[in-house]
């Protein structure tokens, strides 16, 4: 499951990448608790979690779920595409 609204996936093709599949859902929950229960659930089928979202809770439910999921994440980050594993998003601090 990647949730990316279509200006994102032109902004990866306008960097010479190809976005991969894409899969658009609608979310209902209101509380972080069921944003990051109802993702969990939607991303089974998924490698890798794109988060490009300007609202923060859903960001951060994406984030929580791709962790507990054990699911990579990419960022578009200064024009750059970055991905990180679960390994990356739980380590503590040095």
């Amino acid at each position: 499951m990647v949730h990316w609204p279509e200006k994102s996936g032109a902004r990866l093709r306008s960097l010479g990448l190809r976005p991969p599949a894409i899969e658009i859902l609608t979310i209902k929950s209101a509380s972080l608790d069921g944003l990051v229960n109802e993702v969990r659930a939607a991303m089974a089928k998924a490698d890798v979690v794109a988060v490009d979202s300007d609202d923060g809770l859903l960001s951060a439910a994406l984030m929580l779920a791709a962790a507990l999921e054990g699911r990579r994440v990419s960022v578009l980050r200064e024009g750059r595409v970055e991905e990180v594993g679960v390994d990356k998003l739980l380590k503590p601090a040095a």
